[in-house]
């Protein structure tokens, strides 16, 4: 079931039969009724690893740009097809990972389902997965600072979360530059020099995106220039760019900025 020749492999979804069958009564089968493979393919096949990896996961009616991407390393909305070219978008989160002896899977011939993820599905997939170990952490004084309150009942975070979410389509990732204080917890009137990056999708998304980019840069400028003094953030720039032109070294010079930091996961 597991050789050489099987079709399991990351990104698969369980039949719903099958996970019938292996989940009856379990917490999981009963609030998120459809699981995905999430184990990576060379362990699928492995015969030293001994378990399957699903994450449990919930219908939905439409993927939202917020969560597509792999823009939040909590959440992703991932749209699956068939032959038919029927489509099923479902929402994973990291928390409602399950394992599975691959014995119990060959013991009641554990079938797949015919919907399946296209290629850039997979790959967003793969991202999210990684980014959840993979995502850097930003000085505690740094995020204090975006936490600060601009208004009555009002935070920076949750006012560059709802300039930005109008846009998030367009948007591929938010990357942080602090320059050489990207480590560094620096004091109260010491400020952070700040640049901002708003990655878009040159091929795939077009002017389209670029617009979306270069929308919430403006209102991001706008933002901080009202909320920040010199003694706090000081924003050297704030640009969209496209991703063709974002090269390997700035990539290790600047983080990405992702979703989760500004509450963009659904508060419960």
């Amino acid at each position: 079931m597991f050789g050489t020749d099987s079709s399991w492999r990351q990104g698969c979804l369980l039949a719903e039969k099958s996970a019938t069958t292996l989940f009856p009564h379990s917490e999981e089968s009963q609030n998120a009724p459809m699981f995905v493979v999430v184990t990576h393919d060379c362990d699928i096949l492995s015969p030293k690893e001994k378990k399957i990896e699903f994450i449990a996961c919930q219908e939905i009616s439409v993927c939202s740009p917020e969560f597509v991407g792999a823009k939040n390393p909590r959440k992703i909305h991932l749209k699956f097809s068939n032959k038919e070219d029927q489509e099923l978008y479902l929402e994973l989160q990291q928390c409602n990972k399950i394992s599975v002896d691959k014995g119990d899977l060959e013991s009641v011939s554990a079938d797949l389902s015919n919907f399946y993820l296209a290629e850039n599905e997979k790959d967003l997939l793969k991202q999210w997965l990684a980014a959840r170990y993979g995502r850097p952490a930003f000085p505690n004084a740094f995020e204090a600072r975006l936490r600060k309150d601009i208004g009555k009942r009002k935070k920076l975070e949750d006012e560059f979360r709802k300039k930005v979410a109008p846009h998030a389509n367009g948007i591929l990732a938010i990357f942080f530059d602090l320059n050489d204080s990207r480590y560094s917890e620096l004091e109260d009137g010491d400020p952070y020099f700040l640049k901002i990056i708003f990655a878009y999708d040159a091929m795939e998304g077009g002017p389209s995106a670029r617009k979306a980019a270069e929308s919430a840069a403006i209102e991001i400028e706008a933002l901080f220039a009202s909320a920040f003094d010199d003694t706090e953030i000081i924003l050297e720039s704030c640009l969209a760019v496209a991703d063709t032109d974002i090269s390997l070294a700035a990539l290790r010079r600047i983080s990405q900025w992702r979703l989760e930091h500004l509450s963009y996961e659904a508060k419960s």
